[in-house]
């Protein structure tokens, strides 16, 4: 029982230094590939877990499996050898999300009222500027135990603010839209969003910021910046704007694309 409990103690002190050496992330001098905090080359292995903040528990069972939570999830992909995921901030039906509203599996919300200009409608509507408030901090706070668990067995988090995909024909885009059309404290209520994640994440070093996801409407609309892209480009620099250092990048058009296709969003740092 004390050997084990030594063997214990020991792989827990040795995955966090392991941890503390790999993340954040930075871009090596050449801008070639990702580097670890001590300096080595990162080779990311990963898979799209986009919705676990909101489809799954920390621990426990759910719908009667036993291994149907967070905690399973990160644990066996770490022995499996993966490194890195994908994780919604903000989800809807195009991500498996069992509804456009983000709503977690046991009814937590990521947003508290709608756009008094807008309507009632959700989430078209929803104001974004609420994230973080007393009538969603439960879901934020989900969020947060959902990253670190994640960090605690070296799993990187590409965390998409909120998705972009399809444009027109996403509720979530209506609601980029709409709240980049109106202003609360002088900025829009897509770059306040943008500051409050910023704000809540920056001292969470397993963090890569990953916007966009099939962002079929890039670099349309008219104008430089080109007016489509602005929603998405406020959020971008809202988190830069907290002090957020985490890299930044973009998913385009599906198929074929890259980060560098569209120089709205160049330096993909957000910087």
């Amino acid at each position: 029982m004390i050997f084990w409990l030594i063997a214990l103690m020991v792989w827990l002190a040795s995955s966090i230094v392991s941890n503390a050496q790999t993340f954040p992330l930075s871009v090596a001098s050449g801008g070639r590939y990702l580097q670890t905090a001590s300096g080595q080359p990162f080779l990311l292995v990963g898979e799209n877990a986009q919705t676990i903040a909101q489809a799954l528990p920390l621990t426990g069972a759910s719908s009667g499996n036993s291994n149907a939570n967070a905690t399973f999830y990160f644990s066996t992909r770490s022995r499996q050898g993966m490194n890195a995921t994908w994780v919604q901030a903000i989800c809807g039906i195009y991500n498996a999300c069992t509804s456009d509203l983000s709503e977690t599996y046991d009814g937590l919300k990521p947003f508290s009222a709608t756009i008094s200009s807008c309507g009632t409608t959700t989430p078209n509507c929803w104001d974004m500027s609420t994230a973080g408030d007393s009538g969603n901090a439960a879901y934020w706070s989900r969020l947060d135990a959902v990253i670190n668990l994640a960090a605690q067995y070296g799993i990187l988090v590409l965390l998409m603010p909120v998705g972009s995909e399809a444009c027109g024909s996403n509720p979530q885009w209506l609601m980029q839209v709409n709240n980049h059309n109106v202003t609360t404290g002088g900025h829009t209520n897509t770059y306040n969003y943008g500051l409050f994640l910023g704000n809540r994440y920056k001292t969470f070093p397993n963090i890569l910021w990953y916007s966009g996801d099939d962002y079929q409407c890039n670099g349309t609309g008219g104008g430089t910046p080109a007016a489509n892209d602005l929603p998405v480009l406020d959020v971008m620099q809202g988190i830069v704007a907290s002090g957020d250092t985490h890299l930044q990048t973009i998913e385009l058009a599906f198929n074929v694309s890259t980060s560098f296709d569209n120089a709205d969003f160049i330096s993909p740092t957000g910087g």
